[in-house]
């Protein structure tokens, strides 16, 4: 499935353009191009290079609201360093969201104006410097976004602590100030 998606697409795409001819873009990236994304990536035992690919559908068109939007897919095998275990495990992640194109050098007053309530609830907005929007520059934010806030194979059985000893009982907890009680 991977060799579906080229790796040569362009470094940067008109996207008010391609959302008006309703165009597509299909592609992967090697993870190692991710500079963001690699630093929190653990390429145990292989070079980051043989690291893997993010694979991505970018669908241009229009919103509800006429204003321009991308349907962006991401999909990519993320290794990870589970904190339970301490051993790399791959996070499939599998990412769809719809992204407002808003243009930065628009007018402020333009820029607000845009909560006019048609968005709906969930669309993710994204400034487009100078007409021009770099692919994988939004598929490393989606990808940084997608990653869990404490990595954790979800197969890492969990860990419980018991104490070796059975005889074991807690100390008498003696208050701080008890030795003052004396010096009266």
């Amino acid at each position: 499935m991977l060799n579906e998606y080229p790796e040569r697409f362009p470094a940067t795409v008109n996207p008010w353009r391609l959302a008006d001819g309703q165009q597509s873009l299909a592609g992967s990236i090697p993870l190692c191009q991710l500079q963001r994304l690699c630093e929190f990536l653990h390429f145990e035992g292989e070079t980051p290079d043989a690291a893997g690919k993010v694979r991505f559908d970018a669908r241009f068109g229009r919103g509800t609201n006429r204003r321009p939007v991308v349907r962006l897919r991401v999909m990519a095998e993320l290794p990870l360093l589970c904190q339970r275990s301490l051993k790399v495990y791959f996070e499939k992640i599998d990412r769809e969201v719809e992204l407002t194109l808003i243009d930065a050098e628009a007018s402020r007053d333009r820029r607000e104006n845009l909560d006019d309530g048609t968005d709906h609830y969930g669309t993710d907005r994204v400034l487009v410097d100078s007409k021009q929007m770099a692919l994988a520059i939004v598929v490393e934010d989606e990808l940084l976004m997608s990653l869990p806030l404490i990595a954790v194979n979800p197969e890492c059985p969990h860990m419980e602590y018991h104490s070796e000893d059975k005889n074991y009982t807690e100390p008498e907890h003696k208050s701080p100030f008890a030795d003052l009680a004396k010096l009266r």
